[in-house]
Parts: C-alpha cells; sequence; structure tokens
C-alpha cells in the first residue's frame, strides 16, 4: 500500500518553522565563506589564501604550547576519563577556571560559578536559552559575531542592535543603548576584547556599560574569548570586575589563547557576588539546560588543570608578538589602497575592520560584491563587512604567516587598482 506523504511530512511547530525561517536568512562567517569559495576561479593555479578563518593554528608558527599537548595525552593516557563527566563539568577543572580567572577580581568565584562547554558556541547557546522568555529582546553589538542572531533567531529572543563608533576607537554607542533598552530587555553583549574590530575597552568603558545595565536592570553577558590576547597600549579588563555592580555572565575558552579551537573547551561563568543570578532562578536553568545537552569531551576537560597552570608565559608573548607584527604589517599595507581605510589599528585578538570605499571603484556595487570578484580574480578570500553587520565595511584576518599575508596585499592592491575608477 502507497503511503501517505501528508501521513509523514515532518510539520513543524511555530517555534521549530521560526527556527528554520532564521536558519535560511540568516548571514554567518561559514556562509558567506562557503559563497566566496564557490566563485573562486578553478583555472587559477595560485594558492587560495583565506584571510576569513579565525583559527591561525592552520599555521605552524601558531602552534599550541606543550604544555597544553602534554595534558591531552596525559588525561588520555591515564584512562580515568572514558565516562560520562557530570552534566556541569568535572569539578577539579570548574576549579581549575575559577583560580583562572580570580586573578583579576575583586571578589573570589568558586566552582559552583563554571560550567564547562563545548567552545563558547556552547556557552552563548546556554545563556540565550535561559533567558528567553516571551516577548523579551536582547541587545546586540554591530559589527559583532553573526552566531549570535542565528541562536537569538532560534529562541526566539527579539535582536535590537546597539552601534559600536568606528571614529571613537569603536567604543559603545551609549545612548543608542539608552534608546533601545525596555522593560524587555533582558540582557545584552559586550565583545571584550573586541571582535571584529580589534579594540579593547578600557576600564572606565566598562564601567559606564555596567552603570548603564544595572539602571536598566539588565545582565550583561561578556565574550572573552580573547582574553588576555591584547597587544597594544590599553590592558585587557574582564566584566566580572564590575559583577557587584550588575549581574555579569562570562563566556570563554582555550580556542584562541591556546589557538586550540578545534578543541571545543569553554566555559560560562556567573559573576554574581550579590545572587541576584540565583535569586532569579537563572543558575537553576542553566543548571537545568546542561542536564539535557551535550557535554565537552570528558579528556579535554580533564586536561584543564594542567594547561591553566602549566603554560608558560613565553608561549602567550611569542604569540601576541606574532601578532603584532602582522597587525601592524596589514595595517601598513592598507595605507597604499586608495578605496580602503583602517580607523583604528588593531591591539588585539586576530581581525580588523576596514571601510571600503566603492565610489571610487568601476563595477563593483558593494562588500559582497568586492569580495567575491576578489576571490574570482585573486583568488583571495575576505569577508564582506555584510556578514558581522556592517555594509561596505571588510572584515580581514591578520592571524596567519607574515609572508602569506604579504601576498595577499600584493593581489588586494593589483584587484583594486585593476578596479580603480579612471581620473
Amino acid at each position: 500500500m502507497e503511503a501517505d506523504s501528508k501521513k509523514w511530512r515532518w510539520q513543524g511547530t511555530n517555534r521549530q518553522q521560526q527556527a528554520l525561517n532564521t536558519a535560511e536568512a540568516a548571514i554567518t562567517v561559514r556562509g558567506v565563506g562557503n559563497s566566496l569559495r564557490g566563485n573562486l576561479d578553478p583555472e587559477d593555479e595560485r594558492p587560495v589564501i583565506s584571510l576569513i578563518h579565525g583559527n591561525s593554528s592552520d599555521f605552524p608558527r601558531f602552534r599550541t604550547s606543550s604544555a597544553a599537548e602534554d595534558a591531552i595525552i596525559d588525561a588520555l593516557k591515564s584512562a580515568k576519563y572514558n565516562h560520562y563527566t557530570p552534566t556541569v563539568g568535572l569539578l577539579p577543572s570548574r576549579s581549575a577556571v575559577a583560580d583562572y580567572l580570580n586573578k583579576d577580581l575583586p571578589y573570589k568565584l568558586s566552582p559552583e560559578n563554571v560550567y564547562l562547554t563545548a567552545g563558547c558556541g556552547q556557552a552563548i547557546e546556554v545563556a540565550f536559552t535561559v533567558l528567553a522568555q516571551p516577548g523579551n529582546n536582547i541587545l546586540l553589538p554591530r559589527p559583532g559575531f553573526p552566531h549570535y542572531e542565528v541562536i537569538a533567531g532560534r529562541e526566539g529572543l527579539e535582536v535590537r542592535h546597539f552601534d559600536l563608533l568606528s571614529e571613537q576607537d569603536w567604543e559603545v554607542d551609549l545612548e543608542a543603548v539608552e534608546a533601545l533598552a525596555d522593560n524587555n530587555t533582558v540582557a545584552m553583549v559586550i565583545i571584550n576584547p573586541g571582535s571584529p574590530c580589534g579594540n579593547v575597552y578600557s576600564y572606565n568603558q566598562l564601567k559606564k556599560v555596567a552603570e548603564m545595565a544595572r539602571k536598566h536592570g539588565i545582565i550583561v553577558i561578556a565574550d572573552e574569548a580573547f582574553a588576555y590576547m591584547t597587544f597594544g597600549v590599553t590592558p585587557f579588563v574582564p566584566m566580572g570586575v564590575f559583577g557587584a555592580l550588575v549581574p555579569v555572565i562570562t563566556l570563554g575558552s582555550i580556542s584562541k589563547r591556546w589557538m586550540v579551537p578545534g578543541w571545543r573547551m569553554g566555559w560560562l561563568v556567573t559573576n554574581d557576588p550579590t545572587g541576584l543570578l540565583q535569586d532569579s532562578g537563572i543558575v537553576e536553568a542553566i543548571r537545568e539546560y546542561l542536564s539535557t545537552s551535550t557535554d565537552p569531551s570528558s579528556f579535554t576537560q580533564a586536561a584543564i588543570p594542567q594547561i591553566l597552570e602549566n603554560t608558560k608565559e613565553e608561549f602567550f608573548s611569542n604569540i601576541l608578538n606574532i601578532l603584532r607584527d602582522a597587525a601592524d604589517v596589514c595595517y601598513g599595507e592598507i595605507q597604499d589602497i586608495p578605496c580602503i581605510t583602517c580607523p583604528k589599528k588593531p591591539e588585539c585578538a586576530l581581525f580588523m575592520m576596514v571601510k571600503l570605499n566603492v565610489s571610487v571603484l568601476e563595477d563593483i556595487n558593494d562588500d559582497m560584491d568586492f569580495c567575491l570578484k576578489l576571490a574570482r580574480e585573486e583568488s583571495i578570500l575576505v569577508l564582506p563587512g555584510v556578514a558581522v553587520g556592517m555594509k561596505n565595511w571588510l572584515r580581514i584576518t591578520f592571524g596567519i604567516e607574515p609572508a602569506t599575508l604579504e601576498v595577499s596585499f600584493g593581489r588586494i592592491k593589483a584587484f583594486c587598482q585593476r578596479h580603480a575608477k579612471k581620473q
């Protein structure tokens, strides 16, 4: 008997359908990257160079520390961690993360404040899921990390964007936040050290953000994936410093600082010395969510204490010196390209935002068109700013080998000269 196709056809709920619609409409870094790769010229024999990725571990100069490798090997070979772990993470590892973060806080975190996650990506999902209630909205920075928009849409959180001011060192537009926040605003996201702008917020800037969040009764979600990866004049200040002023949920990981994004080892931390997150039920909601989600691998969790305690400062200093030199190369090369300007030399992380002036280019409509044609003609992949919320901007990764950077900018210059409007 022929099956009734209607009987077996999946019919999503309104929430599920909304998630599907969001996924289809959302612009993601990976999705845009796939589009650009699809536009490469297969007959171009030159190597394809990607200035999109946030994964410097592809390059030998960015190999992780021997302490991190040894910690993984020791945990795996011990055969002590072939079991399921507690849903919130192994206690010694949570304690190690608390100790790691406590060095810069005016109060002490305990292991009970730390929840281990599969990288920062899962930490975002946890935070957004527990905050998602009908009618709630969340404030996100622009430019930012598009994964936030995707998760917010999936969980039914209304997104409201506040701008980062390029002419003011990418500071938060506090007036915009004031105008956006209302009684249904549950949280705002701060990414510091800044990705994709390469900026680092000062103590005073962060304090103003905390005071505004307190005024409106909202939580601050602090994305600190690039914590301590700063090489400019402004030191990194954890948002948790202001935990007594406003509740802070910190998201972090070993992915960037240790150059191991594929290990998928992160954490969500409640900076809650006044107990507001506990009293509101958010802490319990976090625990309930984690009881039904996938845990990070057991042996990677087990390696965390050794990784955090045994990695030598020399490793971090070397990485920062390489990134500083690479940022200098990028910033210098950009000065020689008339259609591209960088408002501020990066002081952290792996990325910089540059403004694209399409008015001086022939047959280039916008940033996406620029990047598609650049991929086709020069086998160079650059992320259009629209992917991070900024039309006619570009995001450039400088966390690659210096020689490769120079080749990349040579091709970008040739492309821009070829498309420049004739005087």
